[in-house]
């Protein structure tokens, strides 16, 4: 009969062990914005500075009872107000649904690229078409003037875009998530899951190759393991890599440093993007 001795169990715990924490790190955590919840930052970000690049990657769900249609919705704004002050922002683009992407330099908000993306009904998320979990990839780099954008693995052209070999204004003194004005905070409250919201303002990726692109989606169309601190795709960790239990999820395992629950409370979503 087989004996088993401390040394045994030991070498099981030690090709257990990580494994199981391996795959730990993998879940992903996608949190429910629900119209009365955002989250704020009301200084900039640890390190935070002035680049020519921008890549951002993050999952949504639309579901039956998601905002629809008609007015902005914003998930990442960096300022108190969209409107006047934002020179960066990633939105639901009003009565079209579709994502927009926007940077813009610090001088008269001239536009280093702005860009809603798709030009087809399939690029439209109301709250009546293209339910369930949708991933967003997009990669600028000003000097280069590249521009790529993907939706679930689909390159898409925006409706219009031109970039400008200028310098995005990152530094903001507020940076918000899932709401974008500080007036009556109501404008622009997002009610979607959002899961591993990515966004790198020191690198650029050339996304028309395919294992870039792998990076931030599996082969099997599901969410890539960025590692801990998202430093997987690039080697370094991005400024803002939102992820993780809803309890935790605002406190940003990027180096920007974390938000703060400003309104209601993030709840876990009860699906996740599979694949």
């Amino acid at each position: 009969m087989q004996t088993w001795g401390i040394a045994d169990f030991s070498q099981i715990r030690s090709s257990i062990v990580p494994s199981f924490q391996g795959l730990l790190r993998f879940l992903t955590f996608p949190a429910l914005f629900d119209a009365t919840t955002y989250l704020t930052r009301a200084s900039d970000f640890t390190s935070n500075a002035n680049t020519n690049f921008f890549l951002c990657s993050f999952w949504f769900n639309i579901s039956s009872n998601s905002s629809g249609a008609g007015v902005s919705k914003i998930i990442y704004v960096n300022s108190s107000d969209f409107g006047t002050e934002g020179t960066v922002s990633v939105v639901f683009s009003g009565a079209s649904g579709r994502i927009s992407v926007n940077g813009f330099n610090s001088t008269a908000f001239v536009p280093v690229f702005s860009a809603q993306l798709g030009t087809t009904a399939a690029n439209s998320f109301s709250s009546v078409s293209n339910l369930g979990w949708h991933n967003v990839l997009v990669s600028v780099s000003a000097t280069g003037s590249r521009f790529y954008a993907y939706i679930d693995n689909v390159a898409v052209t925006p409706t219009s875009t031109t970039v400008t070999a200028l310098t995005i204004d990152y530094t903001r003194t507020e940076h918000q998530f899932g709401s974008g004005t500080s007036s009556g905070k109501s404008l622009g409250l997002v009610n979607i899951d959002i899961a591993q919201f990515y966004l790198n303002t020191q690198s650029y990726l050339d996304l028309s190759q395919s294992s870039n692109r792998l990076l931030f989606r599996t082969q099997s169309g599901g969410p890539a393991d960025m590692g801990a601190s998202g430093a997987t795709p690039t080697a370094s960790s991005p400024m803002i890599y939102l992820t993780g239990p809803a309890s935790i999820w605002n406190n940003n395992v990027g180096y920007g440093g974390a938000f703060t629950v400003a309104a209601g409370a993030l709840t876990n979503s009860t699906t996740v993007p599979s694949g």
